[in-house]
């Protein structure tokens, strides 16, 4: 009876410090001022966004972050675990969702596994505070709705033009995909054309606006992409993500080759889609 009640206490003492454990991986939530010291020098955070492509072209997005979407029923971010590979652990990282609540749970995710988190953030609440997001234009294509191709263009035009660095195809990119947490997926597209036609499960979005052969959006944050992995560059035809890839890899990055996503999905290459959200009002 001694030992049974012996043993009752030591299960006790074990649970309770499991559950210190986590308290300890509980972490701040930050608001407008927090984060804008933070984003101060870019080059040391890691802007983690958990939200869905359509939510952030609804709501607005930070100009560079690492997409890793989190189900709005997923309370504890579970969904998170399994891309823990594909995320740097050399910068303290600023988790954002929807709502404070989903910020929170993946922020603790985070902390419980060892990385540096510096707080979670809620998107809408930043913005509402005077917080400066990068809002979107609902995405539109020629294609969409049974549209027909600009004067002077084909159906195929895009598709065929001739790349500035390698195009990669279906079977090279899931080979590729098949062990993500040793590439980084950079998407040079915007949330709403993302969610469109789809996204890799985790990728760093800076975005490049159509026919930006210098690639300026991608030269002005250079700071903020890690160079610890083989870059992988994407966007819809290989075109942005051709010229990117080219800029990239002649300041010293390491890339593999440049993806059009639309093309990937014409190959039989699955993405993840998800259905637009309406901008608040």
């Amino acid at each position: 009876m001694k030992k049974l009640f012996l043993l009752s206490l030591l299960a006790t003492a074990l649970c309770m410090s499991s559950q210190r454990g986590f308290a300890q991986a509980k972490v701040k939530e930050l608001h407008k001022a927090d984060v804008d010291a933070l984003l101060a020098t870019p080059e040391k955070v890691l802007i983690l966004d958990v939200r869905s492509p359509s939510e952030m072209a609804a709501e607005g997005t930070f100009a560079v972050f690492l997409n890793a979407a989190v189900a709005e029923s997923d309370a504890k971010a579970a969904g998170l675990e399994k891309h823990l590979g594909d995320i740097p652990k050399d910068r303290a990282i600023v988790a954002v969702g929807g709502s404070p609540a989903r910020a929170m749970a993946a922020a603790s995710v985070l902390a419980s596994h060892g990385f540096k988190v510096a707080g979670a953030v809620s998107a809408p609440a930043y913005d509402t505070e005077g917080g400066s997001l990068t809002k979107y234009q609902p995405y539109k294509h020629w294609s969409m709705n049974g549209g027909t191709p600009p004067p002077g263009r084909t159906a195929t035009s895009a598709r065929d033009e001739a790349k500035a660095y390698k195009e990669l195809h279906r079977a090279e990119i899931e080979s590729l995909m098949a062990a993500p947490e040793k590439v980084l997926v950079l998407d040079v597209r915007s949330p709403g054309e993302i969610a469109y036609w789809g996204a890799f499960p985790v990728f760093l979005d800076i975005q490049s606006d159509e026919g930006d052969q210098a690639a300026n959006g991608i030269q002005k944050h250079m700071a903020e992409i890690p160079k610890d992995k083989p870059i992988i560059t994407v966007s819809g035809r290989a075109n942005r993500s051709g010229f990117a890839a080219a800029l990239l890899e002649k300041n010293g990055f390491k890339i593999v080759g440049a993806i059009g996503a639309m093309t990937f999905g014409e190959e039989g290459g699955q993405l993840i889609k998800d259905a637009p959200k309406q901008a608040p009002k």
